[in-house]
């Protein structure tokens, strides 16, 4: 396979595999024996024999550039308190050739100190995408809190879809009047990662509710964590008696 892009960095996990050659196991059992994380990246590639773009996910020991583990057109299942399922189609090696078949991926992420929540940039401003300096701004919209991606039946689409919400009470469906609708992983580099998906929103009272396209860069707040260490500091500075 033949990388398109390549971001330096990656997000730093601890992975468990659910799986042996597509068979369920007993219990998650970790996929890396090192006692430090892994890092993660999603990305786009090009398949050289089929000539067809596609999506993989792709774990490295840290500072190394071998693979460890690899999954073809992975989907993000579920996010939660810093926790995530990835599943997708992993490739063994068999006595009849190479041989696909599912895996799932449970990554705990490596969390700086001090940080509480995510901060997800919207990209795009009712359906219109937003320029990519618009997005670096600081007064870019942005929502910052609980970050969860989960499953739910919606009334929108008359059957089960993936939502993803942010905010103060668990990022739960009901905390976020626009939540993040048919929720999917475009990418993942360095110390953020790219959410997509459908929002429903009106102009005003009068019209009518619309779904339309929105995407998310998702990071960690380090502007609270920030905060949290200059709290943290005064207070070792000047203790209460």
């Amino acid at each position: 396979m033949r990388v398109q892009y390549f971001l330096e960095g990656k997000v730093k996990v601890w992975v468990a595999k659910r799986r042996q050659s597509g068979v369920l196991l007993d219990h998650p059992v970790p996929l890396w024996d090192g006692s430090e994380p892994c890092e993660l990246l999603v990305l786009n590639v090009t398949d050289q024999g089929q000539r067809r773009p596609g999506k993989v996910a792709r774990l490295y020991p840290l500072g190394a550039q071998r693979v460890i583990g690899e999954l073809l057109a992975p989907k993000l299942v579920w996010f939660k308190s810093w926790q995530l399922v990835i599943s997708g189609v992993e490739t063994v090696v068999s006595d009849k050739g190479r041989r696909r078949v599912a895996q799932t991926w449970i990554c705990r992420l490596a969390v700086p100190r001090g940080v509480t929540r995510f901060r997800a940039v919207h990209m795009f401003d009712y359906g219109v995408e937003l320029e990519r300096r618009m997005l670096a701004d600081r007064f870019a919209r942005n929502t910052s809190g609980r970050l969860v991606v989960d499953s739910m039946l919606s009334p929108i689409f008359g059957r089960s879809t993936t939502y993803g919400a942010i905010g103060e009470r668990d990022g739960a469906a009901d905390s976020m009047e626009f939540p993040l609708l048919e929720c999917g992983l475009d990418w993942m580099s360095s110390d953020r990662f790219t959410l997509s998906g459908f929002e429903l929103k009106q102009r005003c009272l009068e019209s009518p509710l619309t779904l339309l396209q929105q995407g998310w860069i998702c990071k960690f707040d380090l502007e609270q964590a920030l905060e949290f260490d200059e709290a943290r500091a005064g207070r070792e500075a000047f203790p209460q008696h």
